[in-house]
């Protein structure tokens, strides 16, 4: 074969060098966009009336699954379990205030109601990491609390949208069928300590990335959702992050 001569060869790798350098940086690949799984938006997944002995299982079937979750504990429990609070908010997920005792607003009136929700607030908070939500029990609940709630502790009042009514005995397959019919926006009631619950998450979890959705945060907004008939709340659900 014959050769080419040395000059040739430098003309040839300087003009390499100099397309190299005047042509665009190539850019690297993009990472896979999480929006894609969630194409069609955002739902809340929401566990209340915790922490409780099982936790820790529930914790492990949400990380297996991909979820990520708001928690609205009790005051009392998370004096009793302070380190499932700790793992709740070391994986990721939001811990909102459910009250000290689950009273009724509606039965121990205004005044009382926001005792229960400020006596809540530093058991329940990291430093700086204070919850920005709260979950009336039963959803007992009036505009004035709300108000309140918002003006002097920075609380945003969250209903739900879909009632899984986990907590009244039903089956897996139940809980799974309710939590599955969200739509984006809905917000999703479960309640932690119900081993039904916690083997519902997997095919939660299934359901809705088939319908292009995932689970979402909590945030406040102008815009209210509605609850049921007369009764709204000022929340939307968005993307993690």
């Amino acid at each position: 074969m014959k050769k080419r001569a040395p000059w040739v060869i430098g003309v040839t790798w300087l003009c390499l060098a100099a397309s190299q350098l005047s042509a665009p940086p190539r850019a690297e690949a993009a990472p896979p966009s999480h929006n894609s799984a969630c194409r069609n938006g955002y739902v809340s997944i929401s566990f209340d009336d915790g922490p409780t002995p099982t936790t820790p299982d529930l914790l492990r079937a949400l990380r297996r699954n991909n979820i990520t979750a708001t928690f609205f504990d009790l005051g009392r429990q998370a004096e009793l379990f302070p380190q499932h609070v700790q793992a709740e908010r070391a994986a990721g997920h939001e811990i909102a205030n459910h009250t000290y005792d689950h009273a009724n607003f509606q039965d121990i009136g205004d005044d009382a109601a926001l005792v229960e929700l400020a006596k809540t607030q530093p058991i329940l908070a990291a430093g700086t990491d204070v919850p920005e939500f709260y979950r009336p029990p039963y959803g007992a609940t009036n505009p004035t609390i709300a108000q309140r709630a918002f003006d002097t502790l920075g609380l945003t009042e969250v209903i739900w949208t879909v009632d899984t009514n986990d907590w009244d005995g039903r089956s897996t397959a139940d809980i799974v069928r309710t939590a599955s019919s969200a739509r984006a926006g809905d917000f999703v009631l479960m309640h932690d300590g119900y081993p039904n619950t916690i083997n519902a998450i997997a095919k939660i979890a299934d359901a809705l990335a088939k319908k292009g959705l995932c689970a979402g945060r909590i945030a406040r907004s102008a815009t209210p959702t509605q609850a049921w008939e007369n009764l709204s709340f000022n929340a939307t659900v968005k993307a993690w992050g």
